[in-house]
């Protein structure tokens, strides 16, 4: 017998779906920044905002690619045995805020390095 979906499940689906989006939006954001970049590029900063750490200005990409890591996880927990329900809602709400923090890590980290070139 087929389950139905739940709120959350839609959800979930949505915001795997705009993975896609947001590593294409990334991907484009990164190569403009590119255009311009110097080959060594700040790839790490100090508390107090000045650059400690320095790379290849294809470290750029590397940045923009981390929604990749949110589409590799999903699909694992929805193919695993359920425990229970609340063990279930709690993996996916988790899994949700992760992905959306990987894309704000990205996004941020990307900016920041634009602003200091």
């Amino acid at each position: 017998m087929k389950q139905s979906r739940t709120w959350l499940d839609w959800l979930y689906l949505v915001v795997y779906t705009l993975n896609f989006v947001a590593l294409a939006g990334l991907l484009y954001y990164a190569y403009t920044i590119f255009q311009d970049a110097p080959q060594r590029i700040p790839i790490h900063f100090s508390a107090s905002n000045q650059p400690d750490g320095y790379g290849s200005k294809a470290m750029l990409f590397s940045f923009a690619a981390l929604p990749i890591i949110g589409m590799l996880f999903p699909p694992a927990l929805f193919g695993r045995k359920k425990e229970s329900a609340k063990a279930d809602l709690f993996a996916k709400i988790f899994l949700l805020l992760t992905i959306i923090a990987i894309w704000a890590a990205g996004f941020f980290s990307l900016r920041l390095i634009a602003n200091s070139i």
